[in-house]
């Protein structure tokens, strides 16, 4: 398996992931595989920035991310409340 490059989308928001300054950080804290026996800090640091590139992917999916960058599908009015969505 080859590892995780980070898509271009996601470059605006390196600045605000917690301990990745830039592509190449992030991609390396993404693709450690080091075990909590033998690096816990290390190990909890790759975790948190899984979870904060996951996070960034589902709402690129549902379109959540500011406005410029390209949404996946289109949101139903169900889907987010909005002055325009209440009438």
């Amino acid at each position: 398996m080859s590892d995780w490059t980070m898509p271009d989308w996601m470059e605006p928001y390196i600045d605000q992931m917690i301990h990745a300054s830039d592509q190449e950080e992030l991609e390396r804290l993404y693709n450690d595989k080091t075990s909590v026996e033998v690096n816990a800090p290390l190990a909890l640091i790759s975790c948190a920035v899984a979870a904060q590139v996951g996070l960034l992917y589902r709402l690129h999916t549902h379109g959540l991310l500011p406005i410029g960058f390209a949404r996946t599908r289109p949101i139903g009015d169900n889907d987010v409340d909005t002055p325009a969505s209440r009438g």
